[in-house]
């Protein structure tokens, strides 16, 4: 494609602007999975550029995220297009804002008057409904995504997730009964699976503390060998020493 526009004797820009969608989205893809290190001049500032910039975010969102329309503003970070060399789309469209892209990208599911406060005041955790919570959390637990954002676990309703995550993580992913949760519960499980940081967060690093509010009055802690006083206190201690070297 590269040598045929070079050769043609229509001007570069006419060239680049009447790529087909087909064309475009072929580049698109080859720029994600690195096979191309740069997008020929014009390609997201010709007259199709911004229709081809919504095209590059369905491709990268849809195709090879694979994140649902229904989660992608609480899913999708603005590392994800530099990482896949696409986020120069921003400076050329969208006022550089990720937000206003979405907004643009899938306008039936982020009306401009929610995207604006989901993006600014961080509230849209507590908007989302609880079966779909719980979905994004089942994704965390089997590795399908990496985490969720901090404020998933520090709005209103993040007490209520963390307990069902904990249930989850023990008796559907570890297929535990209640006999085994004292017995095989350690520190490093937790952090294997991403809920480490909220336990932290809500609950002090008090561990036995987050699986009680999962399960209120079930257990004692001394039933809890591997997260007696000691092992958490060699928890609280890495802390300490993370944040100095930070």
């Amino acid at each position: 494609m590269e040598e045929s526009l070079l050769q043609s004797n229509t001007p570069l820009e006419n060239q680049i602007n009447n790529l087909s969608n087909q064309e475009a989205a072929d580049l698109i893809r080859k720029k994600i999975e690195g096979k191309i290190t740069k997008f020929p001049q014009y390609f997201w500032s010709c007259e199709n550029g911004r229709e081809r910039a919504i095209l590059a975010i369905k491709i990268l969102v849809e195709e090879y995220l694979k994140i649902d329309k229904q989660e992608v503003i609480f899913k999708i970070r603005r590392r994800h297009f530099k990482d896949a060399g696409l986020e120069s789309l921003f400076r050329s469209h969208f006022s550089n804002s990720l937000s206003v892209a979405i907004q643009v990208v899938y306008p039936n599911n982020y009306p401009a008057d929610e995207i604006s406060k989901y993006s600014r005041i961080r509230r849209s955790a507590e908007l989302i409904p609880k079966e779909q919570a719980h979905k994004m959390i089942i994704d965390l637990i089997h590795n399908r995504i990496n985490r969720l954002p901090l404020f998933f676990w520090t709005c209103s309703k993040g007490r209520e997730r963390l307990a069902f995550a904990i249930r989850y993580f023990f008796e559907e992913y570890k297929r535990w009964t209640i006999e085994d949760i004292p017995k095989k519960a350690q520190l490093r499980i937790f952090n294997e699976v991403g809920l480490q940081t909220p336990i932290d967060k809500l609950f002090n690093c008090k561990y036995f503390d987050a699986i009680d509010y999962a399960y209120p009055g079930v257990f004692q802690e001394k039933q809890f060998k591997y997260l007696s006083k000691k092992h958490q206190g060699e928890r609280l201690f890495l802390l300490y020493r993370q944040k100095l070297e930070s």
